[in-house]
């Protein structure tokens, strides 16, 4: 997800970007287990991202 390997750590990551005018994020499971990890990672990465913090 980001270097520290937190969705906290993602979504601070993406506010960061989202504040350069990035509007988009492209990510993609490291393995073949894709539901898997829809469930672990970015699901809810997506809730933290927005969310306000």
């Amino acid at each position: 997800m980001d270097p520290s390997g937190t969705i906290d750590g993602f979504a601070e990551a993406m506010a960061e970007h989202s504040d350069l005018g990035i509007e988009e994020a492209i990510v993609a499971p490291p393995d073949g287990a894709v539901a898997q990890w829809i469930e672990r990672c970015p699901g809810p990465a997506a809730k933290a991202v927005a969310e306000p913090g």
